[in-house]
């Protein structure tokens, strides 16, 4: 998770730096200081949509669809379906009781990772 921060805030860094460079340029504010606000604000909302995409489990997703479950009682994250009426997980068909559930996004796919 923490690498996927850095990569996150990296990003974030790579989106402001344009913009702050303009509007220091047209004699706004300090550049670095510009840049760390935008991406800060990058960073928030990034942040808050992850966040949103979680459901409750009593909210059900479409039925036996693959979603990720948060766990804790156990496994942390799985891959689980939910039937209709239980929750499984979906690599050993076991019994659970998930809090929250959310879509797995589509596969990126790419050359060579088809």
């Amino acid at each position: 998770m923490e690498k996927e921060l850095k990569t996150l805030e990296t990003r974030a860094h790579e989106y402001a730096y344009p913009v702050a460079k303009t509007l220091y340029r047209q004699g706004f504010v300090k550049e670095t200081w510009l840049e760390n606000v935008v991406a800060d604000g990058y960073m928030a909302g990034h942040e808050a949509a992850i966040k949103n995409q979680w459901r409750d489990a009593t909210d059900y997703p479409p039925i036996d669809e693959d979603v990720l479950v948060d766990y804790p009682y156990e496994h942390g994250y799985v891959v689980a379906y939910y039937d209709g009426e239980d929750w499984y997980i979906t690599e050993t068909g076991r019994l659970i009781r998930p809090t929250h559930w959310m879509s797995i996004p589509p596969h990126n796919k790419t050359e060579g990772n088809e």
